[in-house]
């Protein structure tokens, strides 16, 4: 663990969001499974959306919140996680699924850690915003997947 400013964070998760939404929209084109194909297209609007609400939270905060520097910010890589997408079974709705969920897992931890971590209340409320967004997508995903199965 090393320092990063919130701004830094801010950005990794926006960035994290637009190169899922570019990995689940090539793999979308790669799978020959009708289910999974849609599964893809959804998840790649989704992560779209989810880097337009992160720019947009950029924009909102104060820039002394941006530039607030964590004490305990957890090492992240975006190609560790993309990798993770990009190695699913492109014919396996569940497994698709599953791995979208163990990414937003990360995002999940790491909005937590840097919620309990923080010390400045703004700080800590900002976190605990992104964890509410990011648990309410969590559950769009596995509603949206499970409503798939019914197809």
């Amino acid at each position: 663990m090393r320092y990063k400013t919130v701004g830094e964070i801010l950005a990794f998760s926006r960035e994290l969001h637009e190169a899922l939404s570019r990995q689940y929209a090539e793999l979308e084109q790669l799978t020959t499974s009708e289910r999974a194909s849609m599964l893809l297209d959804y998840l790649n609007r989704h992560e779209h959306q989810l880097s337009v609400v992160m720019e947009n939270y950029g924009k909102d905060i104060h820039n002394g919140a941006l530039n607030t520097w964590l004490q305990y910010a957890p090492e992240f890589n975006i190609n560790e996680l993309t990798e993770k997408v990009r190695e699913v079974d492109l014919e396996s709705v569940d497994s698709i699924v599953q791995t979208a969920l163990e990414v937003d897992d990360f995002l999940v931890r790491l909005y937590t850690i840097m919620a309990e971590k923080a010390d400045i209340e703004s700080v800590r409320d900002f976190f605990q915003s992104l964890l509410k967004i990011e648990d309410k997508e969590r559950h769009r995903i596995a509603r949206n997947a499970y409503s798939s199965n019914d197809m």
